[in-house]
């Protein structure tokens, strides 16, 4: 059965799906983009007023910093700025508005790490969708409004509507705020830590401070791998090349951003609060104490969460991206872009059946990446900062090969992606089976024939033997099929002795008839072979009626599991 921390991270996940779903879809209809990453890292077990007060003061570094380097990036931008530059109408205004929206952003930093901490995800729902549609109505009546006034359209309106997202945004994120503080008395200004240890300048705890240290040394390392494709793409690509990985990307892009950050925002919250010691420092330093039943009992059910999610992304992400959505990505974007881009060419459509391939990695290494960092310790984070370095030094390898030697354009950026993404997939499995054989005891007398507390996550992560096999021969299929495709396109001989058959035949028609064929088998094979899995884990969020009818299967199954 789902342990007790899985309803509250199911329900917080539906609401950053929602918040992501909204403000997304929001933004890109007003053509705009918003990538904001949070990683936030519950030390302290049950939020309270001292650990409270402590994010918030933590907080206020970050809008130190921010405004240190807003300032400095904004002096090394204007100061070289051509005259073409800043003669640009409306280009003064709109930067001094992003300026001071980006300063309201910085601001609302300390409100955000109330909500995220206390995992107050309706909350954040209620401001990321106030902020999102404030700024859509904000660009577009300022292009209304200079539109209508006969002023030169330029980016002003889009400064206009950034200002009203970063203003709305501080005032719903301290409005919730406030209140939690009223309750819980602490401050949202900083304030000294009453009964803190290790603490500098009474305001900062030196552990929080450690912590932040190694994620800001990662956060560069994988700011470089997030850029890095942007950077060796102006290397060694084309325009046209640049023009169609960006095309990629963002379409691509909108699945993670819709789904798989919300799981990984929610997934760190449930892992902070049940992996968080709530007993001090010195007490946690016994080994007594780390194998305390309720203890690992917490570590089962942050391992159990995590294979439920791994479960899950390879039933529902895994297995569609590598099967059906090289297949469908193609037409579906070229279906949106119109018959008449120029964007529709063999090179976008190998390119985007590419990076169907790599979405599964993007979310592999997303949820498994903040496993690792809510459990791991300062040494072991300064070992994945190690990691990281040389995970970025072969990934910028591969792409100048792919890019350059192999003269692969894009499509060798993707696969250099992949290769990057395995390394750390690979490192985080690694970090995870080190992790249960040190926190995880196994039970005295050990049955021989009973797996390991890692195997019994890897079993549990993957669907089962039959689904994986079906799910690997649809694949076969479906590609031989478009080799099929491919030959008869670029082969003359083939081509003239098919061509009556080719006329005859609606290939449109048998295209769609076979993909459906290969969805239909791939629905049936999960539905007859992880049927469990799935009632399980949509349980949560079942109808009073439905759940009334499959809780006595559960009720049963655990019956008979306990018998045995």
């Amino acid at each position: 059965m789902p342990s007790k921390a899985e309803p509250r991270g199911t329900t917080g996940t539906i609401y950053l799906i929602a918040i992501q779903v909204v403000s997304r879809g929001l933004t890109f209809v007003g053509n705009q983009a918003l990538l904001r990453v949070a990683l936030q890292r519950n030390s302290g077990g049950k939020a309270g007023t001292n650990s409270s007060q402590a994010a918030v003061n933590a907080a206020y570094l970050v809008v130190l910093l921010g405004f240190i380097l807003g300032t400095l990036l904004s002096f090394l931008y204007l100061y070289p700025a051509g005259s073409n530059l800043l003669a640009i109408p409306g280009f003064k205004h709109s930067f001094w508005l992003y300026a001071a929206a980006t300063v309201l952003e910085l601001l609302s930093e300390p409100c955000f790490a109330v909500i995220q901490q206390n995992a107050l995800f309706r909350d954040r729902a209620r401001a990321e969708t106030t902020a999102a549609i404030t700024r859509c109505v904000a660009a577009c009546s300022a292009a209304v409004c200079m539109s209508k006034y006969g002023m030169t359209m330029s980016v002003l309106p889009f400064a206009v509507g950034q200002l009203g997202y970063g203003l709305s945004l501080f005032t719903v994120y301290s409005w919730s705020a406030a209140r939690v503080a009223a309750s819980e008395h602490f401050s949202l200004l900083p304030k000294q830590l009453r009964d803190a240890h290790e603490t500098a300048l009474s305001l900062f705890l030196k552990p929080l401070l450690k912590v932040a240290g190694a994620f800001y040394v990662q956060s560069i390392f994988k700011w470089l791998l997030t850029q890095g494709d942007t950077l060796v793409l102006s290397y060694f690509a084309d325009l046209q090349s640049q023009g169609i990985f960006a095309l990629a990307s963002n379409y691509g892009g909108l699945l993670s951003r819709l789904l798989f950050q919300p799981v990984e925002e929610s997934s760190r919250t449930v892992f902070g609060r049940l992996l968080a010691t709530k007993s001090p420092p010195s007490a946690q330093s016994t080994p007594a104490a780390g194998r305390s039943p309720e203890i690992v009992q917490r570590r089962h059910q942050a391992l159990t969460y995590l294979s439920t999610i791994l479960h899950g992304y390879t039933l529902l992400v895994v297995i569609p991206c590598s099967t059906l959505l090289p297949q469908i990505f193609p037409t579906l974007i070229s279906t949106l872009l119109g018959p008449n881009s120029q964007w529709n060419s063999t090179q976008t459509s190998t390119l985007l059946s590419a990076y169907s391939y790599y979405i599964p990695f993007l979310a592999l290494n997303g949820i498994l990446d903040a496993f690792v960092t809510s459990v791991a310790t300062e040494a072991e984070l300064g070992w994945q900062s190690v990691m990281m370095i040389s995970v970025t030094a072969i990934y910028l390898s591969l792409a100048a090969l792919f890019m350059d030697s192999m003269a692969l354009g894009a499509v060798g950026l993707v696969y250099a992606n992949i290769v990057n993404m395995t390394l750390r997939i690979t490192f985080s499995l690694w970090f995870i089976r080190g992790w249960t054989a040190d926190n995880i005891p196994e039970p005295q007398p050990h049955p021989p024939t009973q797996p390991s507390s890692f195997r019994q996550f890897c079993n549990q992560s993957t669907p089962s033997p039959i689904c994986l096999a079906i799910s690997a021969l649809t694949a076969l299929a479906l590609h031989a099929q478009e080799q099929v495709k491919v030959a008869l396109a670029h082969n003359p001989v083939v081509a003239d002795l098919c061509k009556v058959t080719i006329r005859r035949l609606n290939l449109d028609l048998f295209d769609l008839s076979y993909l459906f064929s290969a969805a239909a088998v791939l629905v049936s094979t999960m539905l007859l072979t992880e049927s469990e899995f799935l009632l399980r884990t949509v349980e949560p969020v079942l109808p009073r009626r439905v759940k009334a009818v499959v809780e006595p299967y559960f009720t049963e199954r655990a019956r008979k599991e306990q018998e045995q």
